[in-house]
């Protein structure tokens, strides 16, 4: 009889395994399509799940250790942490130490495929084009000859409002896309409010009010909450100083220098040996990371 018990136990935690796996890839494979963040943070949380069960029971029913699985579960838990940080903090340094700017240099596009062909996109566009968006650049991102990313620069007549649709290559479907809406005051106040899910880390300079949801997706929720902190930031819009171009390739020296100044970025002289990102530096963008993976938020800048 306890023979059968056994059996009957196990056949169980074998089913639950294989249905929480199902769900894992499920949830992983809609989180691509969708653009989802939350799905994809939900998907992590399930895969850490099943790794701590299926490593620790696998570890009890081989007879390896004589400890029990609520004992071996936890184990394996705080083991694939240290797994994926082990992992995250050799990608951090590895792009310390590469030759590729950390900030891309923008130029103009004279390209006419830049609009993705998929329905959400095609939405977008109609939804920009109902609230008065009209095109102002298209620019291309890159580091040394690689793009790194396009640029769909868009104004709103009469509010002075500025609408960034970035776009990543070798992406597909949503998960390619992040909005960005900016506003400046007379006095040089930047209001931004986007939704870019990659780690930065980094600082901003102190009259950047900068608010990130990865997990707004949809560029009319974006644009309600950029709304929002206008009025709540009493800032009264003008025209931007420069055009997106030249304003782009202004800030990225702007946050270079900042970045430096603050501690992010190490000094010419201790660039051979800590890379070009301190120790403090890199530990922000493991933050980052494990913030947008598992919780679907950003450090506050």
């Amino acid at each position: 009889m306890k023979e059968v018990s056994a059996l009957a136990e196990f056949s169980i935690l074998h089913l639950i395994l294989i249905a929480l796996a199902g769900v894992t890839l499920g949830c992983v494979w809609w989180s691509i399509r969708s653009g989802s963040v939350w799905l994809s943070v939900v998907a992590r949380w399930l895969r850490w799940i099943f790794i701590a069960f299926t490593g620790g029971l696998l570890l009890d029913w081989t007879g390896w250790t004589p400890y029990p699985p609520q004992v071996l579960i936890p184990v394996m838990f705080l083991g694939w942490f240290l797994i994926e940080t082990f992992y995250n903090w050799i990608a951090i340094n590895a792009i310390s130490r590469s030759g590729l700017p950390l900030f891309p240099r923008f130029k103009k596009s004279t390209r006419n495929d830049f609009w993705p062909k998929d329905i959400p996109f095609l939405l977008l566009k109609d939804w920009l084009r109902e609230n008065n968006f009209k095109k102002n650049e298209f620019l291309t991102g890159h580091a040394e000859e690689h793009e790194m990313m396009r640029l769909l620069v868009y104004d709103q007549e009469g509010t002075h409002l500025r609408f960034n649709l970035i776009l990543l290559p070798g992406v597909q479907g949503l998960g390619a896309a992040c909005y960005s809406f900016n506003s400046i005051d007379a006095d040089g106040v930047r209001c931004i409010t986007d939704n870019i899910f990659l780690p930065y880390g980094g600082f901003y300079p102190e009259n950047w009010k900068v608010e990130r949801h990865p997990c707004l997706r949809k560029a009319e929720q974006l644009y309600q909450r950029h709304m929002q902190r206008l009025d709540a930031l009493q800032l009264k819009a003008v025209p931007f100083p420069r055009d997106p171009e030249d304003l782009l390739n202004h800030d990225r020296l702007i946050l270079e220098q900042l970045n430096r100044k603050l501690g992010f970025f190490a000094s010419d002289e201790n660039v051979e040996d800590e890379g070009r990102i301190t120790a403090a530096g890199r530990y922000r963008i493991w933050q980052e990371i494990w913030m947008l993976g598992y919780l679907g938020r950003t450090l506050l800048y």
